[in-house]
């Protein structure tokens, strides 16, 4: 089953991603696969209605928080120097 919405929706999500966060699309991709492997360790998978959104989401909120992360390092290391 994973395999099978991996390959049905892994190009779209990156397409969308990419699309929403230009200047993230480095970490696009790492985002949806992370999505790909938390939705299989899921213990029951069958209650999720529409998978293609629910990976969409949370994709886009690995993405923000890895964003949100980055920023605080950055600011981080600003305040160093």
């Amino acid at each position: 089953m994973i395999e099978d919405l991996h390959r049905r929706h892994h190009a779209d999500l990156v397409r969308v991603l990419c699309r929403r966060f230009r200047e993230h699309h480095d970490a696009v991709e790492d985002a949806v696969q992370s999505a790909f492997v938390r939705f299989s360790e899921l213990e029951d998978r069958s209650t999720v209605g529409n998978p293609r959104a629910f990976l969409l989401v949370m994709a886009r909120n690995l993405l923000l928080n890895q964003i949100a992360r980055a920023g605080v390092a950055q600011r981080n290391v600003e305040q160093e120097i």
